[in-house]
């Protein structure tokens, strides 16, 4: 009898046993099985959102643009940014430069910013009064050797008018004129002996409009910043 429940209890330690190792290999199948479940992205996991590409960061400018994020309502388990600097055709600055790269939030809330409109500008520019004429105008000069007056034509300027009173910053026209002539000379042997006034087409004078300008006051969050090396590139 003794031998027997021996035996009987060894049975059953091995039946044990071997129960224990199949409920082992389940449970190691099922953490193998939601691993991979876990590491294996499905159609449409992963979202990418492009941002700026190629933009040249020179002379501390800025850069803006708008890019469709996902939804708030969508949760995400990761979020990456890849930020790579690289150098443009003509070489990195040899000096080192800080970067930011920041996410404006929109608030909701408005303001406004007083702007003078001006009534003109010339190639960018807002003189004061500007002379002008519709057609090419010329630098006259002695030619020592042709014995003979030359002339250059000047280049021509950009006049843009704003004309709109509901719109003040809306340009409505825009002209190609030329420099006025300021004196017209007379040579004689290669001197200017005498030189006659020649007036202009036309002379504006400048005028501003009070605007204000609304936007939406936007709330900036910091999210990457770089500051690169001497004249080397980055990724």
């Amino acid at each position: 009898m003794g031998n027997y429940s021996i035996f009987g209890l060894q049975v059953k330690a091995k039946k044990m046993n071997s129960i224990l190792r199949s409920i082992r290999i389940v449970f190691l199948t099922c953490l193998l099985t939601m691993g991979s479940l876990m590491l294996k992205a499905l159609p449409g996991d992963t979202l990418i959102v492009h941002g700026f590409s190629n933009l040249l960061h020179q002379n501390c400018n800025t850069g803006k643009a708008t890019y469709a994020f996902p939804a708030d309502s969508l949760k995400f388990y990761k979020i990456m940014l890849k930020y790579q600097l690289s150098c443009p055709s003509f070489g990195c600055d040899i000096y080192d430069r800080i970067a930011t790269l920041k996410v404006l939030n929109p608030t909701g809330r408005y303001d406004s910013t007083l702007v003078l409109a001006p009534s003109y500008k010339v190639n960018g520019n807002r003189p004061d009064t500007f002379s002008y004429m519709v057609d090419t105008s010329y630098s006259y000069s002695w030619n020592s050797t042709t014995l003979q007056i030359d002339s250059v034509g000047f280049p021509p300027l950009q006049l843009i008018l704003f004309n709109d009173p509901v719109y003040p910053l809306l340009a409505t026209d825009t002209i190609v004129v030329w420099p006025t002539y300021y004196n017209q000379y007379t040579f004689s042997g290669g001197v200017a002996t005498d030189s006659v006034y020649v007036t202009p087409d036309q002379t504006l004078y400048q005028q501003y409009d009070s605007v204000y300008n609304v936007f939406e006051v936007k709330e900036p969050f910091e999210i990457a910043r770089a500051i690169t090396p001497y004249g080397m590139a980055v990724g």
